[in-house]
């Protein structure tokens, strides 16, 4: 099975356990670009989430990503690595800009590609559910997209977890396990990891 993930800081696991937001930013990784720093990946959600499963994972996230650039990178990968999309699970977790209309459409739009496709697939949300008038059915490719109170963060905060700093949006490795765990079962439920 195969794991591919897209999305901004969360899914990138940013400041989980160091610092820095992009490899980058560590002068001894500058050549990795905006890369998920290594540290912090690998006690990110999908590195915890790959190790359950017995996945090789391919996170494509960037701290500071927009909607546009996650559906973009998400699509040329698809393109590129079609013949391995009957054993992917692709796993998005959009973050403020799910708020514009015209990206929700964007969005309703790469999951109907994918469905047309039959690539297993799940979205999620960061901070902010989906806010729009009309409500699409996603069926379980979806988690609770339009109830503020399942975005990623609302859900770790709910269950006890903070930020790794009041001025920072990010979360910890213990975290990061959590929404790991949350996530197994998630596909478990819904049959993803078959």
């Amino acid at each position: 099975m195969k794991l591919y993930v897209n999305g901004s800081g969360h899914a990138a696991a940013a400041e989980a356990v160091n610092t820095h937001h992009h490899a980058q930013d560590d002068p001894a990784l500058f050549y990795l670009g905006r890369a998920p720093h290594p540290s912090n990946a690998a006690v990110g959600w999908v590195s915890m989430l790959a190790r359950q499963l017995k996945a090789v994972a391919h996170n494509d996230s960037e701290a500071g990503s927009d909607t546009s650039r996650i559906i973009n990178t998400t699509r040329q990968w698809l393109t590129v690595n079609d013949r391995w999309l009957p054993e992917t699970v692709v796993m998005l977790q959009w973050g403020d800009q799910v708020l514009d209309p015209q990206h929700h459409h964007e969005i309703w739009q790469l999951h109907q590609d994918l469905q047309a496709r039959t690539v297993r697939h799940v979205f999620m949300n960061t901070d902010h559910a989906l806010q729009v008038q009309d409500h699409q059915d996603w069926a379980q490719c979806y988690v609770a997209p339009y109830d503020p109170d399942h975005t990623t963060s609302a859900w770790l905060k709910s269950h006890g977890h903070t930020t790794v700093s009041p001025e920072s949006p990010h979360f910890g490795a213990r975290a990061h396990a959590a929404l790991a765990s949350f996530l197994l079962q998630y596909g478990i439920k819904y049959q993803l990891w078959r």
